[in-house]
């Protein structure tokens, strides 16, 4: 009785869209009702298969790395609770996802940032405020798709090697 109203439950939760990649895990994060999509998407983010069809737990605690990888491979999660678990979701990375190479502004406060300067450093030296440096930091570090000054510092002599980083 108990799997007929899990089964009932995923059923109203998956909606069997046959395009997103949909499924249902218990709390654990064993996958209970993926749809044909999430199976390939699952596939595609080289996951242990030796583990079975099971949620790493990283992924089920918003870990950074694990959903840094994620992205990575060009999916977005999104985990919910839904009727008998959680319903998992992989949505494929658009290009409003990815807003394309660092601004000329956000270049040049990354560049002194990465040199080692404080934000009120920078602000003194480009007449901003800390507070407006910190927004261009914040807003590099996502288009840069890094979360730490030394992933920034690589993602410039990356992106802009002639310009020494």
């Amino acid at each position: 009785m108990l799997i007929n109203r899990l089964f009932a439950g995923a059923r109203q939760d998956l909606r069997f869209d046959a395009q997103q990649p949909l499924a249902i895990a218990d709390d654990n994060g064993w996958l209970l009702f993926p749809n044909a999509a999430f199976i390939a998407a699952w596939a595609q983010l080289a996951v242990d298969k030796t583990a079975g069809p099971r949620i790493p737990p990283e992924w089920l605690h918003g870990e950074k790395k694990a959903l840094r990888l994620i992205h990575q491979a060009g999916w977005r999660l999104h985990i919910t609770p839904a009727t008998g678990g959680l319903r998992v979701e992989l949505h494929a990375q658009s290009a409003s996802d990815n807003p394309g190479p660092l601004t000329p502004r956000q270049h040049e406060i990354a560049q002194l940032y990465c040199q080692g300067l404080t934000c009120k450093e920078i602000g003194s030296h480009m007449q901003l405020s800390p507070a407006t440096v910190r927004v261009h930091l914040r807003n590099a570090y996502a288009r840069a798709a890094v979360s730490s000054r030394a992933g920034l510092r690589a993602h410039l002599a990356a992106a802009f090697p002639a310009r020494g980083g």
